[in-house]
């Protein structure tokens, strides 16, 4: 489970600790916990309430994320492989 932007999760949640690998996700209301380079805060979507989950320049989830290879996001806009964005769309710092 890797570079997720993940809202509406418990603080603590139980987890199987052999059968998920956690990486670079973004967790909006609550802590990274055991992801081994989570983020917890503010994403900052353009517009989420109209469904536009872009990411505004300056977001805490450019570069965050880990690498897994991917090179497009779902714009297909070429996507950092060694510095990637957490959650769909890549971001500009």
């Amino acid at each position: 489970f890797k570079n997720n932007i993940v809202a509406g999760i418990q603080k603590n949640p139980k987890l199987p600790d052999s059968e998920l690998d956690l990486d670079g996700n973004m967790y909006i209301s609550g802590q990274a916990g055991k992801d081994k380079h989570g983020v917890a805060g503010d994403p900052l979507f353009v517009d989420a309430k109209n469904n536009d989950f872009h990411l505004q320049t300056g977001s805490p989830a450019i570069g965050k994320g880990a690498t897994v290879g991917v090179t497009e996001d779902i714009d297909s806009r070429t996507r950092s492989v060694n510095n990637p964005t957490i959650g769909a769309y890549e971001g500009e710092k």
